[in-house]
């Protein structure tokens, strides 16, 4: 982000995917969770930003979402509840 001194993190995860996961998007909130968590013990202030990227080398295409809300039984309701 030009002109700003809060910092961006780039995290990029790459993992043995053999085959689609359902619930990599939760998985990955789980990973940012985490690095938000570490991130405000150490520098208590805003949170950074979190761009995540997978690599999936499965044989089988991807056919699952990658939105957190999709985990949810009501996608709909779990977005307006976290917004």
């Amino acid at each position: 982000l030009l002109g700003k001194e809060e910092p961006l993190f780039i995290y990029a995860l790459a993992e043995h995917q053999s085959k689609p996961d359902p619930m990599m998007a939760f998985r990955l909130h789980e990973y940012n969770v985490g690095l938000m968590k570490a991130y405000w013990r150490e520098h208590r202030r805003k949170l950074p930003l979190i761009c995540n990227v997978v690599f999936y080398h499965g044989k089988k295409p991807w056919n699952y979402s990658t939105s957190l809300f999709d985990c949810f039984e009501e996608p709909k309701l779990a977005r307006e509840l976290f917004a």
